[in-house]
């Protein structure tokens, strides 16, 4: 397709490719939006892994006192 285009006086001929018509029903995103959202993500799971094991020992946590006072008990 050729596109004559006036531009400070002179003509410019410019040739341009059609472009694909990207699909309206996906949206694309970028490196840096996916790596953000798998970041995201990362620190989510990771954060609710910690405060799961928190949880898991204060809820036993006689059972794990016991447990290292025997096991310190002869240093």
């Amino acid at each position: 397709m050729r596109i004559l285009i006036e531009y400070d006086g002179s003509p410019i001929k410019l040739y341009l490719c059609q472009m694909p018509k990207q699909s309206t029903r996906h949206s694309y995103k970028s490196r840096r939006e996916r790596n953000d959202a798998a970041g995201r993500r990362a620190k989510q799971i990771l954060f609710f892994a910690i405060l799961l094991g928190l949880i898991l020992i204060l809820r036993n946590w006689r059972e794990h006192w016991a447990y290292l006072e025997t096991y310190f008990n002869g240093l």
